[in-house]
């Protein structure tokens, strides 16, 4: 995920990744800082079955795709 979107992603108190973990089932984990500070993106961990992981991740990306509209 794009490292400038993160905080926009997550949501006050975590409200979007919450919602996306209880509708998917899968668990997100989402480090609180890159290990390397020149790094871009952000890489998101998600666990739970494929089907689970899958649906994570798709609403994942569809978020950031209207927050990087919304960002331009």
């Amino acid at each position: 995920m794009p490292d400038k979107f993160v905080g926009l992603i997550i949501g006050k108190s975590g409200e979007n990744l919450k919602g996306i973990a209880a509708r998917t089932n899968a668990k997100i984990f989402v480090p609180q800082r890159n290990l390397n500070p020149d790094a871009e993106d952000r890489v998101i961990e998600l666990i739970g079955d494929s089907h689970c992981i899958e649906m994570a991740r798709t609403e994942i990306m569809a978020l950031v795709q209207r927050v990087s509209r919304n960002y331009d």
